[in-house]
């Protein structure tokens, strides 16, 4: 299966939050009961540098996926980072992994900051 593009643009030093629902070739909801998700971002595509790995929730019933990162850990990033590649694959009750959605990231810099 060839995966959906999708990039992101992550700001330093805020919280990041994107959902994806997940529909079969005919539109359909894919019922993600079973399923376990993991998502990262590298420098490069066949990088062994881990950039941050994603907090990842499923609603099974909803084909829905959120991937998140704190204000703590975007914050975190290596100023030298501009621009980064990630990916969420999914592992079916089979134990199949696929990747369902892949793109670019570009990380920004941010001004205000909390006290």
């Amino acid at each position: 299966m060839e995966p959906a593009a999708h990039n992101l643009t992550v700001y330093r030093d805020r919280d990041f939050s994107q959902a994806f629902i997940l529909k079969d070739a005919d539109g359909v909801v894919i019922n993600l009961a079973g399923y376990t998700a993991q998502a990262q971002i590298r420098p490069a595509k066949e990088s062994a540098t881990l950039i941050v790995e994603f907090s990842v929730a499923i609603v099974a019933a909803t084909g829905t996926i959120t991937i998140s990162l704190t204000d703590v850990q975007t914050l975190a990033l290596d100023a030298d980072y501009v621009k980064g590649w990630w990916d969420l694959v999914l592992t079916n009750p089979s134990a199949l992994r696929e990747s369902y959605v892949e793109g670019s990231v570009i990380f920004k810099g941010t001004v205000t900051r909390a006290s």
